[in-house]
């Protein structure tokens, strides 16, 4: 849809309102970048520095990941497309060839473009040209200013936002509730986007247990192959860095361990649950014995990146949901209210381990709990036997009872 929009504005004189309007018409991030990737390998040339400069408060605002996503969208005539855009950079910012480095996929024939940077005689005898194209589209002064002094591009962003709820009593603060946490919230911080939220509850037994929502803006194949890959225990995923994103999870599990030694007095300082929320999908990791998630966590993701290919699609519909481990009810389970008690053989591990009797690092590599996009049913995912069945199971969203 939108490819067929784009051709039919550039197959006629569009006003600068016209395209301003059809690319502000996709609130979609990702939909904006895949329309100035298809602009500039399809159109090119002036043609497409003419639109990037009716969007350059957008465009420029684009960092080194968004960049490298416009490339890796282009399939129809990638040459012509960084091509366009290399000479934008160059004739109308201050930005230099070394400031565009981060893209060391450079194909080779696109050597004569780079030759751009810093060659003042091409930027004279581009200077008419760059004037009417300025006046074409009625550029102010002050936008002309605003991209010829454009001279860096972000290179990281903390592509991570972590939040941690957990329970609290009275009016107490986070750092009332735990020792050392100015410590902890510096070691995070420097890493991710960080949120502490502290819900009112009762802690009875001693009961402090973190729950943990990673959003991370990546694919779920990005977050299993990659962040699962190198970053739980250390390391960095190469290709995601070149992206522009720092998707590391150790700063964080090193920084709780810490948080944990200097709170040895609360003994069940704990993590309940872990949910990763990506772009297309979330996957959620219960806890389900003590420090099962702290200690598990690269076992966990390891099995994940091992078992993608065969959880990633059922019936050609992509996986939306996660949960894992989920666990064979028994019918006694206090924990169940009595009346779903017989609708349900699986489901999540209850609250403290209930649902199973004797937990061990077993369980979490017997049966995942799975839903598909477009599919009423659910499934679950037989991990020692690598056997996905339809089958209902209990979702903590089915106690809205």
């Amino acid at each position: 849809m939108i490819f067929k929009q784009i051709e039919e504005l550039f197959s006629r004189p569009a006003s600068k309102e016209e395209l301003l309007d059809a690319f502000q018409a996709y609130s979609a991030k990702q939909d904006k970048l895949q329309f100035i990737s298809y602009v500039l390998e399809r159109c090119g040339g002036s043609a497409s520095h003419e639109f990037l400069l009716i969007i350059s408060e957008f465009f420029l605002s684009l960092s080194v990941k968004d960049i490298k996503e416009i490339i890796s969208i282009m399939k129809h005539n990638r040459r012509f497309g960084i091509d366009s855009l290399i000479t934008f950079y160059a004739f109308h910012t201050k930005l230099n060839q070394e400031a565009l480095d981060f893209l060391q996929d450079w194909p080779e024939d696109t050597e004569s473009t780079l030759r751009y940077f810093g060659n003042e005689e091409d930027r004279i005898a581009y200077r008419k040209a760059q004037k009417r194209l300025y006046k074409s589209v009625a550029l102010t002064s002050d936008e002309i200013n605003f991209i010829n002094s454009f001279h860096t591009l972000p290179k990281m962003s903390k592509s991570i936002d972590i939040k941690i709820s957990y329970l609290g009593m009275g009016n107490q603060s986070f750092s009332e509730d735990y020792q050392d946490t100015d410590l902890f919230l510096d070691e995070i911080e420097k890493e991710y986007l960080i949120h502490i939220k502290r819900e009112m509850g009762y802690r009875g037994g001693g009961i402090y247990e973190f729950f943990i929502h990673i959003l991370a803006d990546v694919t779920l194949k990005d977050l299993i192959t990659n962040t699962f890959l190198y970053g739980v225990t250390g390391g960095l995923a190469t290709d995601l860095v070149k992206k522009g994103m720092n998707l590391s999870l150790k700063p964080f599990f090193d920084a709780y361990k810490t948080l944990k030694r200097k709170n040895k007095q609360q003994q069940h300082l704990d993590i309940s649950s872990i949910k990763f929320e990506c772009r297309d999908a979330l996957v959620v990791l219960y806890g389900i014995f003590n420090e099962s998630l702290p200690t598990m966590i690269s076992e966990i993701t390891e099995a994940l990146i091992k078992h993608y290919d065969v959880i990633s699609e059922y019936n050609d519909k992509q996986v939306k949901e996660i949960h894992l481990p989920i666990v064979r009810y028994q019918q006694s389970d206090s924990d169940i209210p009595q009346s779903m008690q017989s609708s349900y053989k699986f489901g999540y591990p209850s609250h403290l381990g209930q649902a199973i009797e004797k937990p061990t690092k077993e369980d979490y590599f017997n049966y995942w709990g799975l839903k598909y996009k477009f599919q009423h049913s659910k499934c679950i995912f037989d991990v020692k036997n690598e056997r996905l069945f339809e089958e209902d199971w209990l979702d903590q969203t089915d106690l809205h009872y």
